[in-house]
């Protein structure tokens, strides 16, 4: 192979590679930390204001997220369900995000910046790093799987639905004539939302 053509194509997978695997997951690291920052102010501006009484409940959504900040560039799904496995192995009690606030309107407060930073959270594990795209591209494809299958299933049982009516309209018109049993010929009808009235058999 010609030197520089080689050496083209080593500087376009060194490029490549460094794009995917550190160009882009820091540039996602910086938006999550950013995301990070604006809900931090905001909880810092309410309990400036008095909106939010300084309770424990508040300082720790504070320090959680103070601690999301500093290890951005280190939360990954990989690393994530890690976490999660070793703290389902040893045992540990579920513990909840912050301590529960005294007033209800620093619950409602704080429970919608919770409601927030977990949506930050999500958005960062499945966007901002290669185990992350590897779930989302999984996700989606059992997704349309399951979407197809269900639909199939639907269409089927739609299908053997209506052979089955079919079958005991013929069977009513034969056993019993075409008037003596109308009413079950309507219940049969109603089996049938697609399909038009039987006028073969009133």
């Amino acid at each position: 192979m010609d030197p520089l053509m080689f050496g083209m194509l080593a500087a376009s997978v060194i490029g490549a590679w460094w794009t995917l695997f550190i160009t882009i997951p820091r540039c996602a690291a910086a938006r999550y930390r950013s995301r990070l920052w604006k809900l931090r102010d905001r909880a810092i501006d309410h309990l400036l204001s008095g909106e939010l009484e300084s309770t424990p409940a508040a300082r720790d959504f504070i320090d959680q997220v103070e601690g999301r900040i500093r290890f951005a560039h280190d939360l990954t799904l990989f690393r994530g369900a890690a976490i999660m496995l070793g703290v389902r192995f040893v045992g540990l009690p579920d513990q909840p995000f912050v301590p529960p606030a005294p007033r209800a309107s620093d619950r409602k407060i704080i429970h919608e910046m919770q409601h927030q930073v977990l949506h930050a959270d999500g958005r960062h594990l499945l966007f901002g790093s290669p185990s992350g795209w590897v779930a989302t591209v999984v996700l989606f494809v059992a997704a349309t799987v399951r979407a197809l299958y269900l639909r199939a299933v639907s269409h089927r049982r739609r299908g053997f639905r209506d052979v089955g009516v079919e079958t005991a309209e013929r069977f009513v018109e034969r056993t019993y004539g075409d008037s003596e049993h109308p009413d079950v010929l309507v219940a049969l009808q109603k089996l049938r939302p697609s399909s038009a009235p039987v006028s073969a058999f009133c």
